[in-house]
This record gives C-alpha cells, sequence and structure tokens, in this order.
C-alpha cells in the first residue's frame, strides 16, 4: 500500500503496516457508506475525497455533525468491538477509503503487537481531540440554548446576547443579525457590532442561503434563519478563515433563534389580537 499524501495526524510507521492490509473502496458523490444503526465490522481511513457525517435527532430529522477530509476516519469504535453504527456517512464528492476489518485488527495483534499498540494509541488520541472540540461546541450550543429560551420574548435582547455569544465562540471580530419584513421584500438590522453596516450591505451578502466567503472586508459567514433573516459574522482578512465545522455550529444556532423568534412572534401577534378583541367588545 502505498503512503498517503496528506495523513496526519495517522502518518508514522504503525500506521503505514496497517495500511498494508488494507482494502481499497471508492464512492461516487451522495453514495452512503454506511447508515445510522448498520452493523458494520470495518473501519474507514479517508484516503482521498471527503464524507459528510450525519446524525438524526429525536424527532427523526438527519443533522449533519461533520465533514471529514484526507486523513480523518470513522467507524472507529470497531476497535472496541462497536460494531452498530451511530451515525450515517456518506461521501461527498469522490472518495476512496482504505477499509480495515475487525479481523485485520485480530490479525495484526497475533502477528506484531507493538505496531498495534501504537496504531490504537494514534487512534485514541486523535479520537479525544476531535471529542473534546465536539464537547466545547455541545456546551456553547447549551448556553445557547439556555438563553435563548430566558429571554426569547425581547428581541433586541436575545439578538444582543446571540451575536455577542457567537462572535466569543468563532473568535468573529464582527456580528450582526438581520430580519426580513413578512410583509415586503426589505430588511432590517435588529443588532449589530458594526455602526457602518447598512442594510443594504448585508443584503448584498445573499442573505437566503448558508455560505461562506472573502472579500475586501475580510472573512464573512452568512447563515439563513430559515427565511426569517440571517446570521452574519466577519473575521479579519488576517485572520483564519471559518470551518466547516463552524459553520455547521452557527447553523444550528440560526435554526434555533428562527424558532424562538418565530414562536415570540405568534404568541405578540396573538397578545395584540386579543387586546383589540376587548377594545372592540368595549365599544
Amino acid at each position: 500500500m502505498a503512503p498517503l499524501n496528506s495523513f496526519s495526524p495517522l502518518d508514522n510507521g504503525a500506521t503505514q503496516k496497517v495500511l498494508a492490509l488494507a482494502e481499497e473502496k471508492k464512492f461516487s458523490p451522495g453514495q452512503t457508506i454506511f447508515n445510522e444503526g448498520d452493523e458494520d465490522t470495518n473501519f474507514y481511513i479517508i484516503k482521498s475525497g471527503s464524507v459528510e457525517v450525519t446524525k438524526k435527532t429525536t424527532e427523526g430529522l438527519s443533522k449533519t455533525i461533520a465533514r471529514l477530509k484526507s486523513g480523518d476516519f470513522v467507524g472507529e469504535g470497531v476497535i472496541t468491538g462497536k460494531t452498530l453504527k451511530p451515525t450515517s456517512v456518506k461521501a461527498i464528492e469522490d472518495t476512496v477509503l482504505l477499509s480495515l476489518s475487525s479481523d485485520h485488527f485480530h490479525q495484526l495483534m497475533d502477528q506484531d503487537p507493538g505496531t498495534m499498540v501504537a496504531f490504537l494509541l494514534q487512534v485514541l488520541d486523535s479520537t479525544n481531540s476531535r471529542l473534546d472540540n465536539a464537547n466545547s461546541k455541545l456546551m456553547a450550543l447549551f448556553e445557547i440554548n439556555a438563553m435563548i429560551n430566558r429571554i426569547h420574548g425581547d428581541l433586541n435582547a436575545l439578538s444582543s446576547g446571540l451575536i455577542r455569544r457567537l462572535m466569543a465562540i468563532t473568535e468573529s471580530k464582527e456580528g450582526a443579525l438581520i430580519l426580513r419584513n413578512p410583509f415586503s421584500a426589505t430588511y432590517r438590522i435588529v443588532f449589530s457590532t458594526r455602526p457602518d453596516w447598512t442594510e443594504k450591505d448585508l443584503e448584498a451578502l445573499d442573505l437566503t442561503q448558508m455560505h461562506v466567503l472573502t472579500n475586501d472586508q475580510g472573512h464573512l459567514l452568512v447563515a439563513n434563519m430559515n427565511d426569517l433573516g440571517a446570521i452574519v459574522l466577519q473575521r479579519l482578512s488576517k485572520q483564519n478563515e471559518f470551518t466547516e465545522g463552524t459553520l455547521r455550529l452557527v447553523e444550528i444556532v440560526a435554526e434555533q433563534a428562527a424558532s424562538s423568534i418565530r414562536e415570540a412572534s405568534g404568541q405578540a401577534a396573538e397578545k395584540a389580537k386579543k387586546m383589540m378583541e376587548r377594545k372592540y367588545y368595549q365599544f
């Protein structure tokens, strides 16, 4: 098996010995590698291409929790004897995986236990780093969700708190929340840390979809809020671009905020309706 061109953090002598046993598998864009709940005894290393990892919510909806590229791996539970896949994985582009079965691991453990232990320690270290990053994001989501639930009836406080927390979590320099008028095609900025940002400036970023871009203002992340509006975050040009993981985090927060704003708007409309009815009957 030829060495991988890009294979951090598992690029070492022990890894190359393990890879000599691997079977190469090719997947087309959109093709499923395995589904959540599948019985699968294989551990996969991404040789080239990229994959999307999804997990079902309690409502049965699939949510993207990660996008992995060359050098990453999936299905590591096999190493500890877990063969039921906790997530679904599909190829995003033409992807080549190196597949190692539980039998391969047992074979190597019998033939060369030192190499196998070194490989497992590398996998464990990489997994722990991934989990630490995931735990930080989960804690951030928990805190933001608690804040949304606490002040969802106050749009100004919600917008300010939401943007400032997202800026801190994503290491952004600026941020704004802009909402669409339901009766017209116009937008209004509810909160912004940049006084010089106008509705016209933000509308030019295309608020209808989730995307990232780089222009003379720096690196910009736009998160659509289910057509209610959008969250916009900016990093300076000298800072790193937004990662795929950050994009997914902000996407989840945008969905939470949209749901809360929609609920608060409905409650306000119902309250106004009842007030009008009382005034009508008083006359």
